[in-house]
């Protein structure tokens, strides 16, 4: 994994040095207005990071890409994640502390870890998973040109009947104008 510039922040490959920050950045009970909770605790996320340095599942099955969102006054923001699967496709997720919603920083995380993902790890196709009330993710989504999967795909990667499965096709170096 790299760095990977964004526009007004800097992806950084996550380690496990990096979960004493992250734990006060995700500890923002705004997060979790939709679902899911903050860590349990500094040494719980620490584990968790450290699992997560491997890069990739036990039987190498999957890619285990996780990001931090640094600022540019060094401050984290939050993470950018994918699990990038056989036939080319990655399960995409991310997660910025509310004090940096709506700046723009969110969007383009996401989007500068996508575009890694399509050049540097041959994904073509990216999904998201989302609780459909959860109405500033739609909205981040939508903006980077997601859509509603179809009910069959939604199916394959929803786990709750209120969940929202988006879609998006990789750009092709090709398909460029």
């Amino acid at each position: 994994m790299r760095h990977v510039l964004a526009e007004g922040c800097l992806l950084e490959p996550q380690v496990r040095a990096h979960a004493h920050e992250m734990f006060a950045v995700l500890s923002d009970p705004a997060i979790y207005e939709f679902e899911n909770e903050p860590p349990a605790s500094e040494q719980w996320l620490h584990r968790r990071y450290e699992l997560l340095e491997s890069r990739c599942s036990s039987d190498g099955s999957e890619k285990w890409l996780n990001w931090v969102v640094r600022l540019p006054d060094g401050r984290l923001a939050g993470y950018v994640q994918a699990t990038v699967f056989a036939g080319a496709v990655a399960l995409v997720a991310y997660e910025l502390n509310s004090e940096y919603w709506r700046r723009g920083i969110g969007s383009a995380a996401v989007q500068a870890m996508l575009h890694e993902l399509g050049t540097q790890y041959e994904v073509e196709r990216y999904v998201a998973v989302l609780k459909a009330s959860n109405f500033r993710s739609l909205g981040l989504l939508r903006r980077l040109g997601f859509g509603s999967a179809d009910e069959s795909e939604a199916a394959a990667w929803r786990d709750t009947p209120d969940e929202l499965v988006m879609v998006k096709a990789a750009r092709r170096i090709a398909d460029a104008p």
